[in-house]
């Protein structure tokens, strides 16, 4: 159990991740572990290793001397874990602009940044409508984005939105 979820996140990670997998460990917003980044530096290191998964090797180096539980070691590995899933989200949003721009617009329109809201809104469309593959994530995100559009015209009230969609049937 140990191994299978650290090994395989760690296989995850590319050489050329490394050098950026290093910006998020050390950067005191997404970790603040002393823990994680001796377990991380270690890794980086020995990747190589067979026996670098072994329990006792792994709470030698994140724990040195210092008395500490099975559950202790476990928590460090949960937060690695967590810590490159949150750089695999990260990368992931970076290739692939559409999805970052609809999880943008919900957060314009839970914050009620309206102007923020409308200028994504429009190039998002613009982005969408030149889409050559009119596949089933296209419709998806057609459909998505006019949901997003009906909360941000009625305020989230669902009576309104009813009657809205109520107008679109009668006009389309």
């Amino acid at each position: 159990m140990l191994r299978s979820r650290l090994f395989e996140v760690f296989c995850s990670l590319s050489h050329k991740d490394f050098k950026r997998f290093d910006d998020l460990v050390y950067s005191p917003y997404f970790n603040k572990s002393e823990r994680i980044k001796k377990l991380w530096l270690f890794l980086k290191n020995n990747g190589d290793s067979d026996d670098i998964f072994s329990k006792d090797k792994l709470a030698e180096v994140v724990f040195g001397n210092e008395k500490h539980s099975e559950a202790n070691l476990r928590m460090v590995i949960a937060g690695f874990v967590k810590l490159v899933e949150e750089f695999q989200l990260q990368k992931e949003y970076e290739y692939n602009r559409m999805e970052k721009n609809i999880r943008l617009l919900e957060i314009f329109l839970k914050n009620q940044n309206r102007k923020s809201f409308m200028m994504l809104l429009k190039q998002t469309e613009n982005e969408l409508d030149k889409a050559k593959k009119k596949d089933r994530i296209f419709y998806y995100r057609k459909y998505y984005i006019e949901n997003l559009k009906i909360s941000a015209n009625t305020g989230g009230d669902k009576k309104a939105a009813r009657e809205y969609w109520k107008k679109v049937k009668v006009l389309g």
